[in-house]
């Protein structure tokens, strides 16, 4: 569990209940609000090209990158490594 500290000054009386909130919406001094990634974090390569859409976005996690699919088949001369799928 990660753990958040904020410091608020309110101008006016504010009732503020994180506990009960499965997201916390942050809004910035200038008007900006934080926009979090909520897509997958984890990606195994392949032949196609791929691309996570993680720009500008605040992330909660790190990303996985999974091993590349492979596998080995041998015969009387050696050994042939698949890479990919």
């Amino acid at each position: 569990m990660q753990k958040l500290t904020l410091s608020i000054q309110p101008r006016a009386p504010v009732g503020l209940d994180i506990e009960s909130r499965k997201e916390l919406s942050l809004e910035l001094e200038n008007g900006h609000s934080v926009d979090w990634y909520s897509g997958s974090y984890e990606v195994t390569p392949t032949r196609q090209e791929q691309s996570l859409p993680t720009r500008s976005k605040v992330m909660r996690e790190d990303v996985v990158v999974h091993e590349i699919p492979w596998f080995e088949t041998a015969n009387p001369y050696g050994k042939t490594f698949v890479i990919g799928e």
